[in-house]
């Protein structure tokens, strides 16, 4: 096995020992470092976002950005603004320029997911950036240059597409000039065990899990099943298997060992044989007085003597208003001849003796 696949698994997590799939890997990391587009083929869930990451890491463009774009989740009406940028007022909406996916990654890698997915217009636009690498944003006539790598993936049978009339022949031709196929999951053989225990691993790790085993019929099971979804739907089923396990957390062992230990100790009738239990015993008072029969005495705490601000709540009255002069308004209650303010009061002066 060469090292550089043995590296690129290590680094993008690829687990696997199929001939095919080595293959695969082998011919990423060869045809990375030429500026050539490379065309991915292979079923849904088979993993073929991780040799789009391949290709950029050992290419000349890996200090530059790589934009992984899904094409099939782009609405029709807008992925040529998404991919190539739009100007101000040329749809309702565009209330601002904006720049493409293109112009973004200009010096760097960008990865087509679903590529057969693209309407026939957009593919027209693409076949001009992958011959001549300019484009136009909408509502504008300035043509832009920009210098991408593509690749595209796809599930689809393009030259099947070619022949409905669903994809462009000269473009197929443009994005194949390598191309790689990335095998199922069901000819895979002993990788199949080989993943199941690496999510098992993970899952079990991260929602804190008993540890899943299978036993040689299990594993025969697995090996003998097609495997429609491929790695995307091995990975949901050793999730779902973590979830009806059951959970083992630091409180459950805790509360095991607790269990164990409370069990050789004396009763807690026995414990309490003084009547003062606040030396004796390191229970809460609660549960001294549900033993013991006692009132259960629910007294606030006092306060600290640093929280002057909750001072004011502790008093049986309303705090006084020393702090505030003297009107008639929040003037304390007292004893005085006046039962209400006397009429020059209510015009803010007092007359002055003369």
């Amino acid at each position: 096995m060469n090292a550089d696949v043995i590296q690129a698994q290590h680094e993008f997590g690829i687990i696997g020992t199929c001939p095919q799939l080595l293959q695969a890997i082998s011919a990423a990391v060869q045809a990375a470092p030429y500026d050539v587009n490379v065309l991915i083929l292979g079923e849904n869930g088979v993993g073929k976002e991780d040799f789009h990451k391949i290709l950029h890491r050992y290419s000349l463009r890996s200090s530059k950005k790589c934009i992984a774009i899904n094409c099939g989740a782009l609405p029709e009406g807008t992925i040529n603004s998404e991919l190539f940028g739009h100007m101000k007022g040329s749809f309702t909406g565009a209330i601002a320029d904006h720049a493409g996916y293109f112009e973004v990654a200009n010096g760097g890698t960008i990865f087509l997911d679903e590529v057969g997915e693209l309407p026939l217009d957009t593919q027209a636009r693409l076949l001009r950036v992958l011959e001549s690498g300019e484009f136009q944003r909408m509502g504008s006539s300035e043509v832009k240059k920009t210098d991408v790598r593509i690749v595209a993936a796809t599930n689809r049978d393009l030259l099947k597409a070619i022949g409905q009339g669903k994809f462009r022949e000269d473009l197929y031709y443009r994005l194949s000039t390598i191309t790689i196929r990335v095998p199922p999951l069901r000819v895979r053989g002993k990788d199949i065990y080989l993943l199941f225990r690496k999510f098992a691993s993970d899952f079990t790790s991260r929602y804190r899990k008993e540890r899943i085993t299978l036993t040689p019929e299990a594993q025969r099971a697995l090996e003998a099943y097609t495997w429609p979804g491929n790695v995307r739907q091995l990975r949901h089923l050793v999730r779902k298997s973590c979830g009806s396990t059951s959970p083992r957390s630091r409180r459950a062992s805790r509360w095991a060992t607790t269990t164990s230990t409370t069990t050789t100790r004396s009763s807690p009738a026995k414990r309490h044989s003084s009547t003062s239990c606040s030396s004796t015993c390191r229970t809460s008072s609660t549960r001294c007085a549900s033993i013991w029969g006692w009132p259960m005495l629910r007294s606030r705490p006092p306060l600290p003597a640093t929280a002057s601000w909750l001072r004011p709540m502790q008093l049986s009255r309303p705090p006084t208003t020393r702090h505030r002069p003297m009107t008639w308004k929040n003037r304390r209650p007292s004893r005085s001849r006046w039962t209400s303010p006397p009429h020059w009061a209510e015009k803010g002066h007092r007359p002055q003796n003369r």
